[in-house]
């Protein structure tokens, strides 16, 4: 019995001795085992939404008028939402435009501009414009100052030194009258009548008393300030069927501009308005902005 104890327990001390002398002998020189493949999973990312493309706005500023001239040429021309800015700028404009015959816009175009917004003019009368401003205009600007002017109401044929002139302004302060008064001074007009307020009722009728008073051939010509008062002139010349005398303004505007295109007779010295080519170059010089390149003043002959 010890016997077989003792034989059955040197058979497993061997067998362990065998197993631990396997591994101690075949590390060395075995293989690596193979590293299993960790699987990662990725998520995948949400592409983000496509931003929607923004369409570039043209505001126009200028009326009735002005956005239906440049905004139709403009469609005509690129394929751009039009808004008329009359209302506030929309969100994204691009460049502003302004068909210009008024004063009063000027300072808007400057806060335009001061706020980074490129700004386009059509300066159809010649008003001063801020120099980040593009403009559109004429090489000669009829209006654009009160001496200029009157050299033309004087040397314009066939008048004759002194020329038979009247004058009418607003107020006893204004330069132009103080010229007026000078060149009588200097013996170059002689004084036919003097009007010095507002285009008020006043003024009318006082336009109807000399137009009594001053048969056709007794009067060379009117000197006029504002483009209201030449406007009330010239349509009562026009109502009485008369074109024996001319009017030369100082300042212009939308109204007196029409009646200069139908009667130059009237006004023989008043800038001619291209206005198709004035919107063709307005429109070219839009679509560089939008194209990043640089622009500069156009000036077309008047």
């Amino acid at each position: 019995m010890k016997s077989t104890l003792f034989s059955i327990a040197t058979c497993l001390f061997l067998v362990g001795l065998l197993c631990l002398f396997g591994v101690a002998c075949s590390a060395p020189g075995s293989e690596p085992a193979e590293p299993q493949e960790a699987v990662v999973q990725i998520a995948e990312a949400t592409p983000a939404p496509t931003a929607e493309p923004v369409t570039p706005v043209v505001a126009v500023f200028g009326g009735d008028r002005g956005f239906e001239e440049v905004g139709g040429l403009l469609s005509q021309v690129r394929d751009a939402e039009i808004a008329d800015g009359t209302q506030g700028i929309p969100e994204h404009t691009a460049v502003a435009f302004f068909y210009l015959d008024n004063r009063k816009d000027v300072p808007e175009i400057s806060s335009l501009a001061d706020n980074g917004i490129p700004v386009v003019v059509y300066n159809r009368i010649g008003f001063e414009c801020p120099d980040d401003a593009v403009t559109v205009g004429y090489t000669e600007v009829y209006g654009s100052d009160r001496e200029s002017v009157m050299e033309d109401a004087i040397a314009y044929p066939p008048h004759d030194t002194p020329v038979r002139m009247f004058g009418v302004f607003p107020n006893e302060e204004s330069e132009a009258f103080q010229l007026f008064q000078d060149m009588i001074s200097e013996g170059k007009i002689l004084r036919k009548g003097l009007y010095l307020g507002p285009a008020d009722s006043a003024y009318m009728n006082w336009i109807e008393r000399k137009l009594d008073a001053f048969l056709e051939g007794m009067l060379d010509c009117a000197y006029v300030e504002t483009a209201e008062e030449a406007a009330v002139l010239a349509n009562a010349l026009i109502e009485r069927g008369r074109d024996d005398f001319e009017i030369f303004t100082v300042e212009s505007g939308e109204e007196l501009a029409s009646l200069a295109e139908a009667y130059p007779r009237i006004f023989p010295h008043f800038m001619r308005f291209d206005d198709d080519g004035a919107m063709e170059e307005s429109v070219n010089l839009i679509n560089s902005i939008l194209a990043g390149e640089a622009v500069e003043d156009v000036l077309l002959d008047g």
